[in-house]
């Protein structure tokens, strides 16, 4: 297998692409999560239900529950929310946390609905 040639002036983003989020964008808590969905706006977008709270800098929050399976599609939902999430950020206006909570897999939604869902509020 060949390697991939990448200029030497090429920035560094174009050079590596990490599917994750950066650790300061990463929200872990239980205390956290609950502060945004008691405090921030839910919207329900099929199985999927985000909250959202204004803030002073970006957060994300994804939890899925066990009862969506196989453990593949439980991953594919988080691949979604995350690159849902990535892509709507250069269109808000204000910086904020968000909470996706993923109830089960009876419901199917595409990535544009919920791409549409965090790029709006």
């Amino acid at each position: 297998m060949d390697k991939k040639f990448w200029p030497a002036d090429a920035p560094r983003d174009a050079r590596s692409f990490r599917p994750n989020l950066p650790k300061c964008e990463r929200l872990a808590g239980v205390r956290e999560r609950t502060r945004i969905i008691a405090r921030g706006k839910n919207l329900q977008i099929g199985n999927f239900v985000v909250s959202i709270l204004p803030a002073e800098e970006w957060g994300l929050a994804l939890f899925v529950r066990k009862e969506v399976k196989p453990a593949c599609y439980r991953n594919y939902l988080k691949r979604v929310a995350r690159a849902a999430y990535r892509n709507a950020k250069p269109f808000s206006n204000y910086p904020k946390k968000i909470a996706i909570t993923i109830k089960n897999s009876n419901k199917t939604v595409t990535y544009h609905d919920l791409w549409r869902a965090l790029s709006e509020y």
